[in-house]
């Protein structure tokens, strides 16, 4: 029995506890049924809910302040070395050493090598700078 319910049960009887514990287990259910399996970022995310006002919902950043907050980061990583090393950091993570990506069908091999080495893309030089501006 959790805190709460023992807490429950000491003041309100068994009832209030059996009460709080069936609202308890809908509220699981109603979140597992909205949430799909592995579409949460932890396996007890059922325990959790969002907080404030309209908590149900997904709310959306209205454009004009989403833009505004685009050219703010945009004009921090240009001008802040700050900015610029924390964006370096997460391309380091991700990036490491380099990326290779490799098939065992030759033919699917040759597509990705030329598509890889492609003049336009040439993704050995230049995607470290492609997923740092993507983070910016």
């Amino acid at each position: 029995m959790s805190f709460r319910l023992r807490i429950a049960e000491t003041i309100g009887g068994t009832a209030l506890a059996s009460r709080i514990e069936e609202a308890e287990k809908s509220a699981v259910d109603q979140y597992k049924e909205a949430v799909p399996l592995g579409m949460g970022i932890d396996s007890d995310e059922h325990l959790y809910r969002r907080a404030g006002p309209g908590a149900t919902t997904v709310r959306r950043l209205p454009d004009h302040l989403l833009n505004r907050a685009r050219e703010l980061s945009w004009r921090a990583w240009i001008m802040g070395p700050m900015a610029r090393r924390l964006i370096a950091v997460i391309v380091d993570y991700l990036v490491g050493e380099g990326v290779t990506v490799d098939s065992p069908n030759d033919e699917v091999r040759r597509v990705i090598r030329r598509f890889w080495r492609d003049p336009v893309n040439n993704f050995p030089v230049t995607l470290t700078r492609k997923i740092g501006r993507a983070h910016v």
